[in-house]
């Protein structure tokens, strides 16, 4: 006994005019060896005739073809749209088990039916009619055949490029990455109409971003953008200006430590012209800053020293007999005197060698016999003695 063969479960994609006929042909009692069964159909327009006989018949129908695939023991998909865009994503997005047939084949199958057609209306042609027509028909089998494969070669073509392209751009996406984490500093990239930060290598944050993140929460560990005097916000300064900008600004590191950074702005722009993201580059300049504080401390320190010191300077009349000299009244002072109001030396009085020999020869050559020594006291007992003199 022959195994009874399984009807072929076919689904058609494109309810028009032609999805009608192909319904007309498989329901067609005098072509029921063709052992096949329509399961459904498939049409963004609900309103196409051949929807709506579907629909009339309780065959399954959705305005989306791929619940056609969820379909149990689906054979084969015809598509009747026409259209080269939905075909291929037919091809691309159907189970490995589902045979396409598309709209080209299927016209080819209605010209075969029509065929049959013909013959079982038409009995009475003669067989050089039939056997023209079959040959007819074997042409258009190889010109339809030959257009799909051509049509197929196109598309391993474009899929093959496709593919080159994707890989082109994840090559791109990896060496822009590999950028970004060989730059030292933070790097970030935010959006100008939320303030979010959209990209950021690791030198600024550690770990993944929150989607959502601002870069004052971020940055600023605040709620609020910055914007104040003394700290300007360079992204409303870039969107003002659509020009990069340089500003100063105290930034929370990925550490958590308050340092002071040197932010370097560019913007991004739309295809209109409009600033759609700014790149923001930041430099830790907190060391620079210390130094830069501790040299003003400095150069105040300096100056302040400076203001207390009395200088001398110019041409200074003395006498070359008493070495008195003359101040800016007229009035002849002391060395000593002029020296100490003019500036801030103070004196001590001693007497040198030369003036101990002359004035104290017995005292200088006791001194002298003593030792290098006990010249202080030399300075005592001269001092006592001019005192004495003196009075």
């Amino acid at each position: 006994m022959m195994e009874q063969i399984r009807a072929l479960n076919v689904a058609i994609v494109g309810g028009g005019p032609g999805c009608k006929a192909i319904m007309d042909m498989i329901f067609a009692e005098k072509l029921s060896q063709l052992q096949m069964k329509l399961i459904g159909v498939a049409c963004t327009n609900p309103e196409a005739v051949g929807y709506r006989y579907a629909q009339e018949k309780g065959i399954f129908t959705t305005k989306d073809y791929r619940d056609l695939y969820k379909l149990k023991d689906l054979d084969m998909i015809i598509e009747l749209t026409g259209r080269e865009q939905i075909a291929n994503e037919i091809f691309e997005t159907i189970p490995h088990h589902v045979r396409v047939m598309d709209h080209v084949t299927a016209r080819l199958f209605w010209d075969i039916f029509q065929i049959q057609e013909e013959r079982i209306d038409e009995r009475k042609r003669t067989e050089g009619e039939l056997r023209r027509h079959r040959d007819h028909l074997d042409e258009l089998v190889k010109e339809r055949t030959a257009e799909l494969i051509t049509a197929n070669e196109q598309l391993q073509r474009e899929i093959i490029e496709r593919k080159q392209q994707e890989e082109q751009v994840k090559q791109k996406t990896e060496f822009l990455n590999l950028v970004l984490e060989s730059l030292p500093h933070p790097f970030c990239v935010i959006d100008a109409s939320d303030y979010t930060i959209r990209v950021a290598n690791s030198a600024a944050y550690m770990g993944r971003l929150s989607k959502n993140i601002t870069c004052h929460a971020f940055l600023h560990k605040s709620t609020r953008s910055c914007g104040t005097e003394g700290h300007p916000c360079p992204l409303e300064i870039v969107k003002q200006t659509k020009q990069p900008v340089t500003v100063e600004h105290l930034h929370y590191d990925k550490d958590g430590d308050l340092r002071n950074v040197e932010i370097h702005a560019y913007p991004i722009y739309d295809s209109e012209g409009n600033v759609s993201q700014m790149i923001e580059s930041s430099l830790d300049i907190t060391q620079r800053k210390r130094a830069e504080e501790e040299r003003e401390k400095l150069i105040e320190e300096l100056q302040n020293a400076l203001a207390k010191v009395k200088i001398l300077s110019g041409l200074l009349p003395i006498c070359s007999s008493c070495k008195k000299i003359r101040d800016d009244k007229g009035y002849w002072n002391q060395i000593e005197a002029y020296i100490r109001d003019h500036s801030d030396a103070e004196f001590s009085h001693s007497i040198c060698p030369e003036c101990a020999k002359k004035l104290y020869p017995q005292l200088y050559e006791t001194e002298r016999m003593m030792g290098q020594d006990q010249r202080s006291g030399l300075d005592r007992r001269s001092g006592k003695e001019r005192r004495t003199a003196g009075s």
